[in-house]
């Protein structure tokens, strides 16, 4: 299995997760202004290789996907009735950008982010995080291609990949009936 799975072209570019949380803890210990920390996210991205951006990117999309639903993260009693803050998506970056310890307690228990004593400066100011993610200016810089198109190929590879495994496996199983 282990095997398979070095042959599947997703992974192929993929980041230990240790080593993304690296970097953001490195931006967080740097400063604790967000502007500088960003600045200083984007310095240490523009030093890896092609393949480790795309992996910083796909693992900062990962993590921000498997956070959900951003009202999960949302006081509301902050805001008037029913009106949801512009950009609320972002508070996921923020989340991010608060480093792995504080990641994983806030996925755990959403409602840990409300206790923190600058949540509501950074819930008016959430587009200050969503810039966190420059893997894609990086990589253009670097490579003169779009990361988009870059990744959205190899998604394409990889749905690919796994029709042809797919078509096997009921090869497979049509040899296998008598």
């Amino acid at each position: 299995m282990e095997q398979e799975n070095d042959k599947n072209i997703a992974n192929y570019a993929a980041m230990d997760e240790t080593t993304f949380w690296e970097l953001i803890e490195s931006s967080r210990r740097y400063s604790t202004e967000i502007n500088t920390q960003n600045d200083r996210l984007e310095l240490l991205i523009s030093n890896l290789s092609p393949k480790e951006i795309v992996g910083f990117s796909h693992t900062m999309e990962r993590l921000y996907e498997e956070l959900g639903d951003s009202c999960d993260y949302m006081d509301f009693a902050e805001f008037e009735q029913g009106k949801r803050p512009e950009e609320s998506d972002n508070i996921k970056y923020l989340i991010i950008s608060l480093g792995e310890e504080h990641y994983y307690a806030v996925k755990e228990n959403p409602g840990a982010l409300f206790y923190r004593s600058d949540y509501t400066w950074a819930v008016d100011n959430l587009h200050v995080y969503a810039d966190i993610d420059r893997s894609h200016s990086v990589f253009y810089e670097k490579t003169n291609q779009s990361l988009s198109n870059f990744t959205d190929t190899i998604d394409r590879l990889e749905e690919l990949e796994q029709d042809h495994d797919h078509a096997k496996e009921q090869d497979n199983d049509q040899e296998v009936e008598p």
